[in-house]
């Protein structure tokens, strides 16, 4: 079979506006009008938007799409001067499907983060306390929301993790109740890592799959530390001490299952990495990670143990006050039964690997990984010629 396959790069600039939430949708179809659904959320690079092959009888045009726009191709903002009460859409919400619900809470949520700007720095203003509890309230309404609704393949987990990402995107306005939920969220979606939903995606549309999942997490970390800063708003029946209480006893718990998502994500995307390859680095606005496998420098077939994998001891330093007065060892990533890489033309000559995770926070200090009982090392196994 013959055929020709074109690859192209191409940038896009948009006078006096952005994409703030990373979430346009782009779609690539040919010129019979048949578009291709890649609808991908929008990110620095756009990577694998392949289409299927074009008729042979005719030379065929790419359209690009993006949206939204008038029949001029350009985008404006309308006010709406009608009062908004955004807490009714909320009751009694019963959508029949994910993406309506996930549709609503972006909408309320980006409504919210147009009003959040500046606005609670003073916290001796009363205005602005209440707006903030508010805010808060309403917040926690939409989490709710997200927190019914069923996650069972890829599909809903994106849909969920972008509307989770765009709610999140205040964590001052997380108030702690709402985060447990948030983080209930994130355990449900890392439930999905596994390999039968991610092993034939490849590792650039695992990125963009997951890039809010990540980006919740952060928020959310970020959501924790605010915490124990001395200016969160009290509800009227709650006093400072109680609150701080409250925090000490459930945050180790909520950091622990952030970590533990964090885990099953990094399983993923190291199945995709191999020896000697150019390190996946990632940022988000609370941390910074750095994912790499290199060769092992001696060959050996030892087998880890149940308490084997890295651990974050210091974890503190990532998190600040947020884990204060707790010692958090959560493994971070472990090799133990997990395959060499996933992508077994590569692997064909491989014998053995170790893998390394580094951690930095926001500032570029190093937060230390070290590994609790033994180098990681795995045997690789190939099958005998035949």
């Amino acid at each position: 079979m013959e055929g020709y396959a074109l690859e192209t790069k191409f940038s896009i600039f948009c006078n006096d506006w952005k994409d703030q939430d990373g979430l346009l949708s782009y779609m690539f179809f040919y010129d019979n009008g048949q578009s291709q659904r890649m609808n991908l959320t929008s990110t620095t690079t756009i990577d694998y938007p392949i289409l299927n092959a074009a008729s042979t009888d005719k030379s065929n045009f790419i359209d690009f799409m993006l949206g939204p726009g008038d029949e001029n191709n350009g985008f404006k903002v309308i006010p709406n001067q009608k009062p908004k009460i955004i807490a009714d859409l909320l009751t009694n919400v019963n959508l029949p499907d994910i993406q309506s619900v996930t549709n609503l809470a972006q909408a309320i949520s980006l409504s919210l983060n147009k009003n959040s700007v500046g606005f609670y720095n003073d916290y001796s203003n009363v205005k602005n306390q209440k707006k903030l509890l508010d805010l808060q309230e309403t917040r926690s309404q939409v989490i709710s929301l997200l927190n019914n609704l069923v996650i069972e393949d890829l599909n809903s987990f994106k849909s969920v993790s972008d509307a989770l990402a765009v709610t999140s995107q205040h964590p001052q306005e997380v108030a702690p109740h709402a985060q447990n939920q948030a983080a209930d969220i994130i355990v449900k979606l890392a439930s999905l890592f596994t390999k039968e939903n991610f092993k034939g995606l490849g590792a650039d549309h695992y990125d963009i799959m997951t890039q809010s999942f990540v980006n919740s997490i952060s928020n959310l970390f970020q959501a924790g530390l605010n915490n124990n800063k001395t200016g969160f708003v009290l509800s009227s029946n709650q006093t400072k001490a109680d609150a701080l209480s409250n925090l000490s006893e459930g945050n180790s718990n909520f950091v622990s299952k952030l970590l533990e998502s964090l885990e099953k994500y990094f399983l993923i995307a190291q199945s995709y990495k191999v020896p000697g390859e150019k390190a996946t680095v990632g940022e988000t606005k609370q941390f910074v990670f750095v994912l790499k496998k290199d060769f092992s420098i001696y060959l050996s077939n030892t087998t880890i143990g149940s308490d084997g994998g890295f651990t974050l001891p210091n974890s503190s330093d990532m998190f600040n006050e947020s884990v204060r007065t707790e010692q958090i060892l959560v493994h971070n990533v472990r090799m133990k039964e997990i395959i060499y890489t996933w992508d077994t033309d590569r692997s064909q000559n491989i014998l053995s690997e170790s893998q390394s995770l580094l951690f930095s926070d926001v500032n570029g200090h190093p937060i230390e990984v070290s590994n609790s009982s033994q180098p990681i090392q795995i045997a690789i196994k190939n099958k005998e010629e035949k």
